[in-house]
């Protein structure tokens, strides 16, 4: 089979792999459509992990099953979470897979979905049915972006008549904007310095897209509630800022929920303990059976395929993906979702 392989910084070349042999518990997937991630770039230049094929997103058509595989069977198309779990561990017991302390992320503890075809480890813990209508771009862009902004969503309880912040307006973000509207939020505000990122947000449904380097767009999110502020925030974004930003403009007793890679990030305690704000994390999905669910959403109608769809900007051919990591990168281009056709 063809596959981008990582070589080092900078140096991903299309090579002649042999398709993978699978367990009893794996699938093998004909690769159509694998999406492009914001962490992609990072391990691009940082050239690790060495000698992996790239890309945590994916959808395709089932090739091969193992013997206790149940979940899905050849020929099915499908998409899946950027990540599969053991179900043996304490965490996944739990019924907290997306916490499975072992090593299972595509194309960081194994080969991912830049290639012809890619083995999918513990296949019905991770993969999800997409039916006969859903396109494959589409689902390489639930699988990891509207999963997981569902699952932010979930984790900061968002109910009918809520205020919602979401701070950057990538792929996962406008999906946050899109699922807030879904679940009855009253107002949904956009974050994002990119221009084109605000005009999407406003596309997806959000009633104001605001840049947060702006003097007024802290006081914007202090206005709602009739000045108490937003009821909850998500962050799908790595801006340092963006963190404090949320808990200054969420209410009293308020959450905010932190998706993206933020790394160390300063914040006012006082604002935790004294105003009861609640600061989490949400990391992946909680199991095949919610991601089944997100996607069924939008396979029946519930949540609109057609504006998902225009989330996917721009498409590549496997031989072109250094350039689908500039275009991203610069931006000089309106680009929300790149996806690559092996």
């Amino acid at each position: 089979m063809r596959a981008l392989q990582l070589f080092g910084p900078d140096d991903l070349r299309v090579v002649d792999l042999p398709v993978a042999d699978i367990g009893p518990d794996d699938a093998l997937l004909e690769v159509e459509s694998a999406g492009l991630c914001g962490t992609e770039p990072g391990i691009y230049h940082r050239g690790q992990p060495r000698g992996l094929v790239p890309g945590h997103e994916y959808a395709g058509t089932v090739a091969r099953v193992g013997s206790r595989v149940t979940r899905v069977k050849v020929g099915d198309r499908v998409t899946g979470l950027w990540h599969s779990s053991c179900g043996a561990c304490v965490e996944c017991r739990a019924g907290m897979p997306e916490l499975c302390p072992v090593p299972m992320t595509f194309g960081h503890a194994f080969d991912g979905s830049y290639a012809e075809y890619m083995r999918v480890p513990n296949a019905d813990r991770c993969l999800l049915r997409l039916g006969d209508s859903l396109p494959f771009d589409l689902g390489a862009l639930m699988g990891c972006s509207l999963v997981t902004a569902m699952w932010a969503l979930a984790r900061a309880g968002v109910v009918p008549g809520d205020s919602v912040a979401v701070f950057g307006l990538g792929a996962v973000g406008l999906c946050g904007v899109l699922g807030a509207r879904l679940a009855g939020a009253r107002t949904v505000i956009g974050l994002d310095p990119v221009a084109y990122r605000r005009a999407t947000a406003l596309e997806c449904g959000a009633d104001q897209a605001l840049d947060p380097t702006d003097a007024g767009a802290s006081e914007t999110l202090r206005s709602c509630n009739g000045g108490a502020g937003t009821d909850r925030a998500i962050i799908p974004t790595t801006a340092k800022s963006a963190p404090q930003q949320a808990l200054e403009g969420t209410r009293r007793g308020g959450t905010v929920v932190v998706i993206g890679g933020v790394g160390d990030f300063t914040i006012n305690s006082r604002q935790l303990n004294h105003e009861q704000k609640t600061l989490t994390g949400a990391a992946g999905a909680p199991g095949a059976d919610f991601g089944q669910r997100v996607v069924d959403l939008v396979a029946d109608g519930r949540l609109d395929a057609g504006r998902l769809s225009r989330l996917v900007t721009h498409r590549f051919a496997l031989a072109d993906a250094a350039t689908a990591f500039q275009v991203y990168e610069a931006k000089s281009e309106p680009v929300i979702k790149a996806v690559i056709h092996p």
